[in-house]
């Protein structure tokens, strides 16, 4: 990831020790905590498509209660399942001309 981008998700703190010299830390800003779920469902992808079940390198538990969280999957404002048949790309209130003209809207 480009600097910027790191910097917009984490802030970096330097501890400056008498004995072991500087150490570093970071604390995730706003903005990346907006990203454990983008992140979540990579990792679970991941472990879906390239390690395979039983095989997964790490695990995405709940602190609460020590169990792996269900899949993450894509929910309508019910809470039902969305199927990729169910998902379409419509332009927002941001859209320029173009992304316009390419879905339709006016």
């Amino acid at each position: 990831m480009k600097r910027e981008i790191l910097d917009a998700v984490k802030r970096w703190y330097q501890y400056d020790w008498l004995v072991h010299g500087s150490r570093y830390e970071y604390e995730l800003t706003p903005k990346g905590k907006d990203l454990t779920t983008v992140m979540t469902a990579l990792l679970q992808w991941g472990d879906r498509w390239i390690y395979g079940e039983g095989r997964e390198p790490l695990l995405v538990i709940d602190r609460r209660s020590g169990r792996r969280i269900p899949r993450l999957r894509l929910l309508d404002d019910e809470d039902r399942p969305l199927a990729l048949r169910d998902i379409a790309l419509v332009p927002g209130p941001g859209a320029n001309k173009r992304t316009r003209a390419k879905y339709g809207a006016t």
